[in-house]
């Protein structure tokens, strides 16, 4: 018996060690980071943000903290936003809760493909997707839009995100 029991630890023992819930495969890369980004809308108004991400509560969520524009005026940069990304293991997906400055939320889930993410959400009558193209640990490309089959059939925005390390 007690050979049994060591042989299935020993076969389960890399399985359990070294696996990844979906939160760390998406998120490793971002924690303890905070991403810049500067870039213009499609209408033509200008884009400042950093985002801040850490891990919570064991690793199971990950808490975000934004800061950008947040008035008509294009000139008051401030905290915009906390954010919650969570697994869920019932759907076997990540999903995301952002609650801003207005006192909105925003709700939706999170794709994991390797390194690069995509949020994808309801905004106003449409389904909006963020995509977080992996480039480099420190770099990622930025696009905001409407994806379909495939396909941006709308870019809001495209910029690029560069990570620089909290310090410990």
């Amino acid at each position: 018996m007690k050979l049994k029991s060591k042989i299935l630890v020993l076969f389960l023992l890399p399985i359990i060690g070294f696996s990844q819930s979906k939160l760390e495969e998406g998120f490793d890369n971002l924690v303890n980071k905070t991403w810049f980004a500067e870039g213009t809308w499609e209408s033509g108004t200008p884009f400042f943000q950093e985002i801040t991400l850490k891990y919570g509560l064991n690793k199971r969520i990950v808490i975000t903290d934004t800061k950008s524009i947040v008035n008509d005026t294009y000139k008051r940069y401030s905290d915009s936003a906390h954010g919650i990304r969570k697994y869920n293991e019932e759907k076997d997906e990540v999903e995301f809760w952002e609650f801003d400055f207005y006192g909105n939320i925003t709700t939706g889930r999170v794709i994991v493909e390797g390194k690069n993410i995509w949020y994808k959400y309801e905004y106003g009558d449409e389904t909006i997707s963020d995509f977080w193209q992996y480039i480099d640990e420190n770099n990622y490309k930025l696009v905001v839009g409407i994806y379909n089959d495939g396909k941006w059939e709308k870019t809001y925005l495209e910029t690029k995100m560069t990570g620089k390390s909290l310090k410990k």
